[in-house]
């Protein structure tokens, strides 16, 4: 009975107590341990432990043949990559590409993708291909929308799914640790589009999404969203190497890949039209310099100075309306100093063997939501050692402050 009592007692006063990988169990790790992803980084930034579970165990839920969002996104992204270099190649400024050029070359992107995607699943039931369909007619308004967002505005593609990293286009992020190591980030932007003025080139990030993203600055702060500002960094970094003037942040965007339901009230065709272009309007953090959003929707004012395009609306001043997505040229780039001390942070606590099960809360969402390693961890409030990792929610005022220097964290 003496086992059996004392398996009872572990159970009834059991008490969780954070340990960290044996320096041994470090060592047995690939080569690949001082490179990183963003999306690790992200995951460790939720959770160390699902960090833990998804790349060192690198355990993975079991494939199911069906279409899921993740594999929509690879779709679409696909297809952004293959209608814009279409484009590109045609040797036709995006503003010359008409309505009937752009169906045409969206047909002959998105046909090749859609038949030869998971070895024809999209073929395989009568289900999987009205989903084909769907992706089909979602593809052909991504390519509308983003040929009339490029018409309308000034800058152009510099470059399409650009890799930083090995046998990238661009060179990896190298982060120097405390003790002298170095480790690198890698991976692919969607695009990076560019403006030269005045001797200067403004850079401009867009992401593709497959459905509508939240940017928060607090977000930014804390690591847990580090796609939009990792990416304008990376690009930064490696456009410097070839340009000879200055290189400057422009903006860092989300671009919805989807073709949204509009709610008729009597509206005609083209005010439809209208509407949906605006609803896929690009979200994120733009540069707080009129002159430069200017070039990405130059019919800004001709819209009393509201954008379809881009998250700013201009008073008849030129000045900024305090709701506009803009942060100074000072606080863009301390933002882009904050995302790199959080990243040297983040890698630092991995190599050093962190994986608590120490989940995050942060504004209206807890990463314990969408994990698949629930069912591994049995994190439970109720019991001793178990707690939430709250962190605090900055507005904007309040990022802008700090990356001014101005508050202390």
């Amino acid at each position: 009975w003496a086992a059996r009592l004392a398996f009872t007692e572990q159970a009834l006063f059991y008490r969780y107590e954070p340990q960290r990988l044996k320096a041994e169990a470090r060592s047995a790790l690939s080569d690949d341990a001082r490179t990183f992803s963003i999306s690790a980084l992200e995951r460790f930034a939720r959770c160390p432990f699902s960090y833990y579970v998804h790349y060192t165990l690198r355990a993975r839920e079991r494939e199911e043949y069906e279409l899921k969002p993740q594999q929509a996104g690879e779709i679409f992204h696909r297809f952004m990559q293959s209608y814009s270099q279409a484009v590109q190649d045609s040797g036709a400024d995006w503003s010359e590409i008409d309505a009937d050029t752009g169906e045409k070359l969206a047909t002959e992107a998105i046909a090749p993708i859609l038949q030869d995607y998971g070895e024809g699943m999209l073929g395989s039931s009568q289900r999987l291909n009205a989903a084909g369909r769907r992706l089909e007619r979602i593809c052909r308004r991504a390519a509308r929308t983003v040929t009339e967002q490029m018409r309308q505005g000034d800058f152009r593609p510099r470059g399409l799914e650009i890799a930083f990293g090995r046998n990238g286009e661009l060179q990896a992020l190298t982060i120097t640790l405390n003790n002298g190591a170095t480790a690198c980030l890698e991976g692919r932007i969607d695009r990076v589009d560019g403006l030269e003025q005045d001797g200067k080139l403004y850079v401009r990030i867009v992401d593709y999404k497959s459905s509508p993203q939240k940017v928060s600055l607090s977000s930014w702060y804390h690591g847990l969203d580090l796609q939009l500002p990792v990416y304008l960094w990376a690009a930064l970094n490696g456009l410097k190497a070839g340009y000879d003037g200055e290189v400057l942040p422009a903006a860092t965007l989300y671009f919805t890949v989807d073709d949204p339901l509009i709610e008729s009230r009597g509206d005609s065709p083209g005010e439809i039209e209208a509407r949906k272009f605006s609803q896929l309007s690009m979200k994120g953090m733009l540069v707080e310099d009129a002159a430069i959003v200017g070039r990405m929707d130059c019919s800004l004012m001709e819209r009393g100075g509201a954008s379809a395009i881009v998250p700013v609306r201009l008073k008849q001043d030129g000045s900024f309306f305090a709701n506009a997505a803009v942060l100074s040229m000072e606080e863009m780039q301390g933002a882009l100093a904050r995302v790199q001390a959080v990243v040297r942070e983040m890698i630092e606590r991995i190599l050093t063997g962190e994986a608590a099960i120490l989940p995050v809360r942060h504004e209206d969402k807890n990463a314990c939501q969408w994990c698949e390693h629930k069912t591994v961890c049995h994190f439970d409030r109720r019991l001793p050692g178990f707690a939430w990792q709250r962190l605090p929610a900055l507005d904007k005022d309040e990022f802008k402050a700090r990356m001014r220097g101005e508050v202390t964290p």
